[in-house]
């Protein structure tokens, strides 16, 4: 890690790493994700470059940051998943793949009441020893983007031990991705918008938290393709002490 500048970090990393197969994925986990006794741990390397900026602060009116991180991985035995004829979907063994990608995120406070954010993911994940038509590694979107909008308050009222307020509403979206090894099916590009609160009282040692999962009510899948539930609602209460 370089600090280039007061506003300005560079970083940059190299990794060798060994990833034996989990229970679930050599067992199976359930009906639906079937298990593989034959898998080989997965080997690679790993390469990232990345740089940060910060611009403000706390007395500032407007504060921004962002930062952009190049990676790229190149394994062996690389543990994927692909669709199998009953429908589940079973963990098997690609062995060349490497995957390059570009992860961008920025934020910006204003006021200290409005805070935006956004994350951006850009993937080119291959498998390079297959011939088949579709190199496309299966269930791996090639790009995930997730803005948010967040607007709160810091003691909002003077009487009352509240310390923070916040309503946010946060926006995913994710790209196609196959399904195959050979790229035939298919699973369509996915949006949807989560709307989250927040409370927190008493020196920031309890907090409680409330969730619109999906609230347009669109059709969702999770990693793997399967179903999601629709419009949902969480409540969650938590607490800290020392």
């Amino acid at each position: 890690r370089l600090a280039a500048a007061s506003f300005l970090a560079l970083s940059a990393s190299a990794a060798r790493y060994v990833r034996v197969p989990t229970l679930g994925e050599a067992y199976g986990a359930s009906a639906v994700l079937r298990g593989n006794p034959d898998l080989l741990p997965e080997t690679g390397v790993s390469f990232d470059l990345g740089a940060r900026a910060d611009g403000g602060d706390e007395r500032d009116p407007a504060r921004a940051s962002g930062a952009v991180t190049g990676f790229a991985r190149l394994a062996d035995d690389l543990v994927a998943y692909r669709r199998t004829s009953i429908g589940g979907v079973r963990p098997f063994n690609v062995g060349e793949a490497r995957i390059l990608g570009v992860e961008v995120e920025g934020a910006l406070d204003l006021l200290d009441h409005v805070r935006a954010e956004l994350a951006l993911t850009l993937l080119d994940p291959r498998n390079t020893d297959s011939d088949v038509e579709s190199d496309l590694l299966p269930y791996v979107a090639r790009l995930v983007a997730a803005p948010s909008l967040e607007v709160y308050a810091k003691r909002p009222f003077a009487q009352a031990p509240i310390e923070r307020m916040s309503l946010a509403a946060r926006l995913v979206a994710r790209g196609e991705r196959v399904a195959d090894p050979a790229g035939l099916i298919v699973l369509p590009s996915q949006t949807w918008l989560d709307l989250d609160g927040l409370v927190s009282l008493a020196d920031d040692r309890i907090a409680i938290r409330g969730r619109v999962a999906n609230l347009l009510d669109d059709a969702a899948t999770d990693t793997i393709g399967l179903p999601l539930p629709g419009r949902s609602f969480h409540i969650a209460g938590e607490a800290w002490w020392n």
